[in-house]
């Protein structure tokens, strides 16, 4: 018995021992399975916390908690060239910014490696606010400290929307504005305006007018040292102008060359070149190599005109502001460029503006000396391109322009003659060939049998008609080229009568909208079909008549050519698809201008802008049309999906979704 317990009892002892190795197992086992759960649980909580933050934050920005501009306001602001107004210790400083003024073709690949790897290294990357660069600025700025810490998006906002200043709320407003332009823009998009308005040295912006400042090129002729130079000016250009500061401006250079090769953006052996070119020009003062040259955009007519707009609709500009402006600034310069070309000893003006208001640029002359804008202000005789009133009224009436007229002079005192050598050797003549060829007598026909009816239709266009109907269309009508171009951008604008527009909006010094425009209801100057029919005969002075000159190879141009009494003034006023524009040549104190004519330099001028406008819209379009064969199946398909930020949020939302699910999961699991 005493052997038989005794083998029960070692069988129990080893079999407790068994089974405590086998606890001892299950409890090794379970320890390695418990640190696992909890390591995968916190990364997921912290994608989790990640997510809640950003999405709260994209959230917050969007909110009507911020007085900022967002939705069509911003994209206007985005799109548009504006003016921005500075006045600090009394002293008024203004700057003019264009962020679509090149398009991204004019950018070099050099360059913007350069701005990406100096700038911001994870640009593709991130969204709109790198949190850990942003938490380290502030940091930096709340301890005394200027430390860099904006994405290219966020200085794009502060370019655009803000002024430049070291505070934690313009950080937090230049992140909310960030996140709304992320929200509209791509990353080319953003990158190509912030290459455009970026602040550079001697009050220039963007890298196309440094590039011909400095190197006498384009920015798309840029090289690699070129490149990292005007990129290592950055962020202070004017204490690293290779002019004044060469040492400087070496050093900044050679740090953009050693970023862009630790990002292997650029070889050893290039970067080495480089910096041997960078050295040798900036000390040998041999910057310039190129031809181009570098001038300031003339605004300021146009910029006053948006002030008075302004004015008139009681939005309150203080010491500092910006507006942002409808201005074409190729197409301002060019007019500018224009006029002075055609002016010679005499005055010239141009006004052009879209069928819709829009107003693409106005110029008084070659030399702007003050707010008197001859395009706008001057009252002049408009000659013959008043017989649009009595064609207006002869469709209105019935009258077809294929009725023949007596070419009789008419024997009034104070009346023009028939200036027309062609009208002179015919009895009589159609109203189309009347029209074509400026014949004075069958219009002022036409103008005396629609008697009160042709001055109606004047004041249609707010303007003055004479007391003498028959003085419609023989130059009694007295405007500024503003005026004539409104009447007849009408003729496109479904013969609505369109309210000249220079300013979009208008922002104060921390993004705050100060006021945009209210839109008035246009007044009806005519019906549509009124308005196609009159538009379709004034094809015919371009096409075979006194405005033969203004004909384009590249669009239809509808227009009339006028020349008041002894040439005193000579204009042109034409219409295209896309907008409405007149020329004038005169002078201040009106006096004949012999040989001067409407047909001849106003009409001339206005074909060479009509080229320069659709010219530069062919090559956009162009340029798009590469860029879509470039893009492979997987980018075209982005065209027909929601903007890259909707997704962003909605792939965010559904990532913090499956992590509470798999928390949950562990959670009910563990328990």
């Amino acid at each position: 018995m005493d052997g038989e317990w005794s083998s029960t009892e070692g069988r129990g002892a080893a079999g407790q021992a068994v089974e405590a190795e086998k606890v001892s197992n299950r409890s090794s086992g379970l320890g390695w399975g418990s640190a696992l759960r909890i390591l995968l649980g916190a990364v997921l909580v912290a994608i989790l916390a990640r997510g809640a933050i950003l999405l709260s934050i994209t959230i917050f920005a969007h909110s009507n908690h911020w007085d900022l501009p967002s939705g069509a306001v911003l994209e206007r602001v985005l799109a548009s060239c504006q003016v921005m107004h500075v006045r600090r210790a009394g002293v008024d400083s203004e700057q003019m910014l264009c962020p679509m003024r090149h398009a991204p073709n004019d950018f070099p690949e050099v360059l913007r490696n350069a701005l990406v790897a100096s700038e911001d290294r994870r640009f593709f990357s991130h969204s709109a606010v790198d949190l850990r660069s942003t938490l380290r600025a502030v940091w930096h700025v709340t301890s005394g400290d200027r430390q860099g810490g904006s994405t290219i998006t966020q200085q794009l906002a502060r370019s655009l929307v803000l002024r430049k200043e070291d505070s934690f709320e313009r950080k937090l407003l230049e992140a909310v504005l960030a996140i709304r332009i992320f929200s509209i823009l791509s990353r080319e998009q953003i990158l190509t305006r912030y290459m455009n308005v970026v602040p550079h040295a001697r009050s220039m912006h963007g890298f196309d007018d440094p590039a011909r400042y400095y190197f006498g090129v384009p920015a798309k002729d840029l090289t690699l040292a070129e490149a990292a130079l005007l990129v290592g000016m950055l962020p202070e250009p004017n204490n690293r102008d290779p002019n004044r500061h060469p040492s400087e401006a070496i050093d900044g250079a050679v740090a953009v060359l050693m970023r862009m090769q630790a990002q292997q953006m650029i070889s050893a052996e290039e970067a080495e070149n480089a910096k041997a070119q960078v050295s040798r020009r900036v000390r040998n003062q041999d910057l310039r190599r190129g031809k181009a040259t570098y001038a300031r955009l003339e605004y300021r007519p146009y910029r006053d005109l948006a002030l008075r707009e302004a004015h008139a609709n009681g939005i309150a500009l203080g010491k500092t502001y910006r507006l942002s402006l409808f201005i074409d600034p190729g197409f301002q310069k060019n007019l500018v460029t224009q006029l002075c070309a055609i002016a010679g000893q005499h005055e010239a003006a141009g006004f052009f503006m879209r069928p819709s208001g829009e107003v693409l640029a106005t110029a008084g002359g070659c030399r702007y000396l003050g707010k008197w804008n001859r395009a706008a202000d001057i009252g002049r005789s408009i000659g013959s391109t008043g017989k649009l009133f009595p064609l207006i009224g002869a469709h209105e009436g019935g009258i077809g322009l294929d009725r023949r007229v007596s070419t009789r002079p008419l024997r009034r005192s104070g009346w023009p003659r028939e200036a027309s050598s062609r009208c002179v050797a015919r009895r009589s003549v159609s109203l189309k060939f009347a029209l074509d060829y400026s014949c004075n007598r069958p219009w002022a026909a036409v103008a005396a049998h629609l008697g009160p009816r042709v001055q109606e239709i004047v004041g249609r266009f707010g303007l003055e008609p004479p007391k003498t109907p028959a003085l419609v269309s023989l130059g009694g009508i007295y405007t500024s080229p503003m005026k004539l171009t409104q009447a007849y951008a009408s003729l496109r604008n479904g013969g609505a009568l369109p309210l000249p527009r220079c300013l979009a909006v208008a922002i104060g010094p921390k993004g705050n909208v100060l006021g945009v425009p209210q839109s008035v209801a246009e007044t009806r100057a005519m019906t549509p079909a009124t308005a196609r029919a009159v538009l379709d005969d004034l094809r015919g002075p371009v096409r075979q008549g006194t405005a033969r000159a203004a004909n384009s190879p590249h669009a239809l141009v509808f227009g009339k050519t006028g020349t008041s009494d002894r040439n005193v003034d000579a204009l042109f006023v034409g219409v295209t698809q896309d907008f409405a524009g007149s020329l004038w040549i005169g002078n201040d104190n009106p006096s004949p201008m012999p040989g001067v004519h409407g047909g001849g330099a106003p009409a001339r001028t206005f074909s060479k802008l009509t080229d320069f406008y659709y010219l530069r819209l062919a090559q956009a379009r162009y340029e798009r049309s590469q860029e879509q064969k470039e893009d492979g199946p997987l980018d075209r398909f982005g065209g027909y999906v929601p903007r890259e930020q909707t997704i962003r949020q909605l792939a965010m939302l559904g990532s913090m979704l499956a992590a509470s699910f798999l928390l949950a999961g562990l959670v009910a699991r563990r328990s």
